[in-house]
């Protein structure tokens, strides 16, 4: 051991230097004694690093890649130190055993991503919003609308476990830009901060925009917005705003990266990775202000998409009842906007010098009574009221109001929106950025109608 550098004073071994080493001479041990003998050395080595005081928990980790390269062919060896290049790079420091109960934040871990959900759409089916959000050959700034329709919500059932799909693996540790991702897996991931092309159906609105998808005529809807927007705030200590996500599966791309993998599914169970971890942020925010918040966690498309909606309704009355004082509801989604196959969009706006999701409010209409969202009005001049704020305090950060014939509970109360922050192209980080953002300027209006 000492005549290759790796005995040290204090009796450890500096493991990625050990791990790099042995990957390098298997192949030679291999050739000369054979594979079982090889991988009994390994092993051997194995139990005398461990009686040596090295952390395991690393050296398990390191091993496996180790045991892969010595089933390889030597072609295999580059393969293998390409696609764990960063873990066979570790500081030469110390690793020391993690104390109980206590995760060690010196290695990364991998763990691999949930690969269990499948969508299975009829030919005919309407997309649900937040699935796809443009197709083909756009013009810049006309392909943030979201095909949408709330019935029928499309069918999505869960795959038994053995999916067809490789397994994704996503880094928890440091971050890491560009993860290995085989090239017939690599789809492209296109930056874009959209804005309203010159075209009619855009209304100016102080700061904001809004995209005239109704059968309003801009002079009519500009009318409804000639009624400032009114919230009807006592105390904003009681609970005032309901957060919650009919969607709450949702996630993001778990690196910031030029390309993605098309075998993630963009989903997560895991509250700390999904759309409840933005409306986390959000909820803080306002907290922090004094603003009192009810923040409604419970997965309703999880297992199934099917009734979320009806779902997350039933949520919403039952947190009306307990708390009468709720004035403004809000339904945190992120959205999924796609070119093509291998070409998805990230929504990003630059905000003081750090990356930010743009988001989109999403407002219903309902002028002619078929949606059953009497105070759809009242819903239109708070997003648009909202907008204006966050575009005078955050140039950029919106994507224009979709004024449309859309529900979304919005009958639910008299200030409602849905809230798309950014797309699966975005980071879980940029969207909580955003979501506190979006909590600055939401303070802004509440404390205005005190």
């Amino acid at each position: 051991m000492k005549k290759h550098g790796f005995y040290r004073r204090n009796g450890r071994v500096p493991h990625s230097r050990l791990v790099r080493s042995l990957i390098s001479r298997s192949a030679g041990l291999r050739i000369r004694l054979g594979k079982p003998l090889a991988v009994s050395l390994a092993l051997l080595s194995v139990g005398i690093f461990h009686a040596r005081g090295i952390s395991l928990l690393s050296l398990v980790q390191q091993a496996a890649v180790l045991s892969a390269a010595l089933a390889m062919p030597e072609a295999g060896l580059g393969q293998i130190q390409e696609r764990y290049q960063d873990a066979l790079s570790l500081p030469e420091e110390v690793v020391s055993p993690p104390s109980a109960g206590a995760p060690s934040s010196s290695a990364p871990f991998i763990q691999p991503l949930p690969t269990d959900f499948t969508i299975d759409l009829p030919p005919d089916a309407p997309l649900e919003e937040g699935e796809i959000s443009s197709q083909g050959s756009e013009a810049p700034g006309e392909s943030d609308e979201v095909l949408a329709s709330s019935e029928p919500e499309p069918s999505i059932s869960l795959s038994a476990p053995g999916s067809d799909l490789s397994p994704v693996y996503k880094i928890t540790g440091n971050p890491m830009a560009n993860r290995y991702i085989p090239p017939e897996n690599r789809g492209t991931i296109l930056s874009q901060t959209f804005d309203a092309p010159e075209s009619p159906i855009y209304i100016q609105f102080g700061q904001g925009k809004i995209k005239n998808s109704t059968s309003l005529t801009n002079a009519q809807a500009e009318e409804v917005l000639d009624v400032p927007c009114s919230i009807g705030v006592d105390d904003l200590s009681q609970p005032t705003v309901l957060i919650y996500h009919t969607h709450a599966t949702e996630a993001y791309e778990p690196f910031d990266s030029e390309y993605f993998d098309k075998t993630y599914n963009w989903r997560s169970d895991d509250n700390d990775k999904n759309m409840v971890a933005v409306g986390t942020a959000l909820a803080q925010k306002l907290e922090q202000a004094g603003i009192g918040v009810v923040h409604i966690e419970e997965q309703h498309d999880n297992p199934s998409y099917n009734g979320a909606y009806d779902k997350s309704a039933q949520a919403i009355r039952e947190a009306l009842e307990q708390y009468p004082t709720i004035q403004v509801i809000l339904d945190i989604h992120r959205d999924a906007i796609q070119r093509d196959p291998d070409t998805i969009v990230k929504a990003v706006a630059d905000i003081e010098g750090r990356k930010a999701a743009q988001l989109m409010i999403i407002a219903g209409c309902d002028d002619n009574g078929s949606l059953g969202m009497p105070q759809w009005k009242e819903n239109f001049r708070f997003s648009a009221a909202l907008q204006d704020i966050l575009e005078t305090m955050y140039p950029g950060l919106c994507r224009p109001v979709f004024f449309c014939y859309r529900k979304y509970n919005m009958d639910l109360c008299p200030n409602g929106a849905l809230i798309e922050i950014g797309s699966h192209g975005n980071t879980l980080e940029e969207a909580q950025y955003t979501a506190e953002l979006l909590g600055n300027a939401l303070i802004v209006l509440l404390q205005g109608q005190i």
